[in-house]
């Protein structure tokens, strides 16, 4: 989307009218009618009663629950929560327990011992806010969440959802609106979910969807909110533009039309997933993280992560592998990341009392879009295994 004529004209537009900033927090002077139009817009989209907009996207995700987690209070979380939702867990001093990544059955396990310790300690349920947290795509997985398996769970032990729709939201679902659509649920289901304004409408900042509540609550409550700037109306503009090219796709998308930008993705997805399983990169030279590429249900995820089959087990070591494998892909033509492990950045921020999370996997980082071809991505699959293949000097 950001490379859309028509995002970039509703930008330039924006800019004449209303200048660059927006001059202020959303409760002192920062509202501009464009930011209300957004908010309405897009809850309208999504069959939310209301949405509540964030100049950044990672803010959203740490104010929202500060702003209703507080201290003697529980959060269950996946172990593989992204790094924004972590650091909401953290500033709400709340309680928190981890499930293994994507495992509901852990997660059943662990909601079942907090009943447990209710009878022993004759506490009644009501008396602490219970929360599940969890990613609808893992940015630090490349899979989706069992989400009808934790909306079962959330409502057979009385939790609320917050459920980060972050890397799904125009991606996911036969109109793009995530993981809840793709699996047919309500978001009425969901008590807070959350969208990134940015991975596919080439914008800026964050949403949160809710209950007239869950919304009105954190206008007054909410930090992210009441103390950061908001968001210049020009993003503002290029977020609503792509939204209006999401809706007018959504009948070519519904019957995967390959003229539909959000068909194209999936697509490519696929192919993606499939064609590294293909050419012999794996296992011979990488594994896929949690074996993602082994389940259907992430075929439309649109990245992959692939970790050494054969790591040295030193952290400089492999990164420096890893490097080289990139930057050979890279005088291949194709350009891939790398996903850093959190020893080797902010393995550090966690307090003491927080439950041990396995770090971040060391990995490389393949990602398509829909401006792709069938050939491009054949030619990157490729590419990875010669590249690997270099360096690594093991021949296929």
């Amino acid at each position: 989307m950001g490379s859309e004529p028509r995002i970039k004209a509703a930008a330039k537009k924006a800019l004449e009218k209303y200048g660059c900033g927006s001059c202020g927090p959303r409760g002192f002077y920062g509202s501009i009618d464009i930011h209300e139009a957004l908010e309405e817009r897009f809850a309208a989209f999504m069959h939310a009663e209301r949405a509540i907009a964030f100049s950044d996207a990672s803010s959203c995700a740490t104010s929202t629950i500060a702003a209703f987690a507080k201290r003697g209070d529980l959060l269950v979380i996946d172990q593989a929560i992204s790094e924004p939702l972590k650091t909401g867990c953290v500033l709400s001093r709340a309680n928190v327990l981890a499930y293994k990544h994507n495992d509901a059955d852990d997660l059943l396990r662990i909601l079942k011992a907090v009943a447990h310790d209710d009878l022993k300690k004759n506490r009644k349920p009501a008396s602490q806010r219970r929360f599940i947290v969890t990613e609808a795509i893992f940015r630090d997985g490349a899979d989706v969440a069992p989400l009808k398996d934790i909306i079962d769970l959330k409502q057979k032990f009385g939790y609320r959802l917050i459920l980060d729709e972050a890397l799904s939201f125009g991606v996911l679902g036969p109109n793009g609106k995530g993981l809840h659509e793709a699996q047919g649920i309500p978001i009425s289901a969901i008590d807070a979910t959350l969208i990134d304004l940015g991975p596919a409408l080439g914008s800026v900042g964050g949403l949160c969807l809710g209950s007239v509540e869950v919304i009105e609550h954190q206008r007054l409550s909410g930090a992210g909110y009441c103390f950061s700037a908001a968001a210049p109306p020009f993003v503002s503009a290029c977020a609503l533009e792509a939204l209006d090219i999401l809706q007018s796709q959504a009948h070519l998308a519904v019957e995967n039309n390959p003229n539909s930008t959000l068909s194209r993705l999936q697509l490519n997805a696929k192919a993606l997933r499939h064609g590294l399983q293909t050419v012999g990169l794996i296992p011979r030279y990488f594994v896929d993280l949690y074996e993602s590429l082994n389940d259907s249900r992430n075929d439309p995820v649109p990245f992959v992560l692939l970790t050494l089959a054969n790591p040295s087990n030193d952290i400089p070591t492999d990164l420096t592998t890893l490097t080289e494998i990139s930057q050979a892909a890279a005088h291949l033509g194709f350009a891939v990341a790398i996903a850093q492990n959190a020893l080797v950045i902010n393995n550090h921020a966690l307090p003491s009392g927080f439950p041990q999370l396995p770090p971040k996997s060391l990995a490389i980082r393949l990602t398509t879009r829909a401006s792709h071809d069938a050939a491009q991505i054949r030619s990157l699959c490729n590419a990875m295994r010669k590249a690997a293949q270099t360096i690594l000097a093991v021949s296929v």
